[in-house]
């Protein structure tokens, strides 16, 4: 059996996503996990059939691209920062800079406006 020896930050990003009981199973064991047991656990995201994978997929894609793009490229920096950043005071100085951002765009007025209309944005 081949053994595997995970990137830098891999396990730690690992527990996060899993916790650490699982995290532990699949770096020590290397046993290999079903989809449906991926998805439980907090693995993916998602399981689909293959038939549907690539309509699936593109639906996804789709309502992401969907979104405002600043707002988007914003979540996805934020996310990438905080995701291993254990300062707490640092992670709240970031969403905050972040959604301070985002209130004063023009999308989230409309966004607002379309809520207090009661239709989508």
């Amino acid at each position: 059996m081949t053994q595997v020896l995970h990137e830098t930050r891999g396990p730690v990003a690992l527990v996060t996503l899993v916790g650490l009981g699982h995290a532990a199973e699949m770096c020590l064991s290397g046993r290999l996990y079903s989809a449906s047991e991926a998805e439980r656990i907090g693995l993916v995201n998602g399981v689909v059939a293959p038939e549907r994978l690539v309509d699936e997929a593109l639906a996804r894609a789709g309502q992401i691209a969907g979104r405002p793009r600043p707002q988007a490229r914003w979540i996805k920096a934020m996310l990438a920062r905080n995701a291993a950043n254990g300062d707490l005071g640092d992670v709240l100085r970031t969403e905050a800079r972040y959604l301070d951002l985002a209130r004063r765009s023009p999308e989230h007025a409309a966004a607002v406006r379309a809520f207090v209309e009661r239709r989508s944005a």
